[in-house]
């Protein structure tokens, strides 16, 4: 148990340290998103990228794991091959919202990634094969496992993409 509370402290000082180190940089370059001038959310204009701040963060204490040993550590070991089946799709959302950030993409262009790196990581094995209901008990998917995969992961990329707008 101590182990997961060592992993999210690290991968929550690096996004803290990052955060302002990335923001000043983006700052300086001027890759700002533009402010909001109407309506309840006023603001001023907020640096672009944070998602490589949070992706850095996610990755760097992953690797982290690689310097110390016991039980957890040797168990991510042997699960290696699943974390390399996480970090191609999740690194082509980085690239897709990078790019998004810097030149701009239509929401159908983003859309069609996040689908194409849910369906990767399907291609993998990766999915949700059941629903835990809250009586106790467990829903099965069957069929429907990678489209409710293919929803749940785009839903989820997006809300974060939401989050950021607000």
């Amino acid at each position: 148990m101590k182990t997961y509370a060592v992993l999210f402290v690290l991968a929550f000082l690096a996004s803290l340290a990052g955060t302002p180190l990335v923001r000043r940089v983006w700052e300086r370059f001027g890759f700002l998103d533009s402010a909001i001038v109407a309506g309840p959310h006023l603001r001023r204009p907020v640096p672009r990228l944070g998602g490589v701040v949070i992706y850095a963060a996610v990755v760097g204490t992953v690797l982290a794991l690689f310097f110390h040993s016991n039980e957890i550590t040797r168990q991510f070991r042997s699960e290696l091959p699943v974390f390399w089946h996480l970090l191609g799709p999740a690194t082509l959302i980085l690239l897709v919202g990078v790019a998004d950030d810097i030149w701009g993409m239509k929401a159908g262009v983003k859309f069609l990634a996040q689908v194409g790196a849910a369906l990767w990581l399907i291609s993998t094995g990766v999915r949700i094969l059941h629903l835990s209901l809250p009586w106790g008990q467990t829903f099965e998917l069957g069929w429907l496992s990678p489209v409710i995969t293919v929803l749940w992961l785009v839903a989820l990329t997006n809300a974060f993409n939401l989050i950021d707008g607000i």
